[in-house]
Order: C-alpha cells, then structure tokens, then sequence
C-alpha cells in the first residue's frame, strides 16, 4: 500500500522543522549571552583596573601598591590586556567558550589555564581570557587599598 502525504502533513512537517530550528538557535543564544556578558563584564574590569592604575602618577601607584615588583606585574598585566585588539580577545572568548562545551559533552576536563605558567612573567598569555581575571584577583589581593568588586 503507498502512502499518500497529504500537502496538510508537509506542511505541518516544515512548520515543526523550522519551530525546531528557532528553539535550538534561541537555547544556543540564550547560553551564548549568560556566559558572555560575565566574561566580558570581568575583562572589561581587568582593562578598566589596569589602565587606571596605568596612568596614575607614580606617587599615589605607589602608595596603593606597596611592593615593586608588585607595581610591575600590574603594569605587566595592563600591556598584555591592552596588546588585545577586540576581534582577539572576542576568538579567545569563542574558544574558550567552545573548548568549554567540547569537554563537558565528551566528560573531559581540559588542563586549567587560568593559572601562572611558571614563567615568572606574572601574566599568564593564554587563549583563556579568565586567566587576565585571575591574575588581577591575584595581584588585588596583594593589594589590599584597592577595592575592586567582580561579582555583578
């Protein structure tokens, strides 16, 4: 017996593809955002803090950072994040982000890049922008007359 679809059925059919494919791309949009604007509130901090701290004048630098090497690290921290044109940091976020969603579909856990890689150069250059965050919690805490808050 040969089935007969009706143009009724088609329709219907394509109407549930097309509805399926918008409820995808808004649960992918809907993630996309949360995780961005966190990320992107954060190493906005990263930038702001850094450049402030930048471009005072030596004097008061150092009476809100008390130990050199300290002071050295912070401006380590702001030349790498300042070397970051926009359209680089947006592919390390969009890698992060993807390499994020890879191992926690495949069970796996990356190595963590969030921290110092030894090298003694208090920023640790990495595709992750998280690291930026870290090292200025790092050197905040070394810090304690700077007051920055990270949670929104």
């Amino acid at each position: 017996m040969e089935k007969v679809y009706s143009f009724r059925s088609m329709a219907g059919y394509r109407d549930g593809i097309v509805a399926g494919k918008e409820a995808i791309a808004q649960e992918g949009y809907n993630f996309g955002y949360k995780e961005s604007v966190l990320n992107g509130y954060q190493f906005g901090l990263v930038r702001g803090v850094s450049s402030a701290l930048a471009f005072l004048p030596d004097e008061l630098r150092e009476k809100l950072i008390d130990k050199q090497e300290t002071r050295e690290k912070f401006q380590k921290l702001h030349s790498s994040v300042h070397a970051l044109s926009t359209e680089v940091a947006m592919k390390r976020f969009y890698e992060t982000l993807t390499t994020k969603q890879g191992e926690e579909k495949s069970g796996e856990e990356g190595p963590d890049s969030c921290s110092d890689s030894g090298s003694g150069s208090g920023v640790n250059v990495t595709t992750d922008l998280g690291s930026y965050v870290t090292e200025l919690s790092s050197l905040l805490d070394k810090s304690p007359t700077i007051e920055v808050k990270f949670d929104t």
